[in-house]
């Protein structure tokens, strides 16, 4: 595996992690600030409660 795609992975894998602890008091604009990553990126890995 190339390593630009396990830290791509890893980065996606922690922002699931955070978004997930931090969801219920946090908003995705909130999270995307605190973590200097593009607003997209939250609203991609932020859970559907339509699912």
């Amino acid at each position: 595996m190339l390593k630009d795609e396990q830290k791509r992975r890893d980065t996606a894998e922690y922002l699931r992690a955070y978004i997930a602890r931090h969801m219920h008091h946090m908003s995705p604009e909130a999270i995307s600030e605190e973590l200097q990553v593009p607003l997209f990126a939250v609203k991609l890995h932020w859970p559907n409660p339509a699912r």
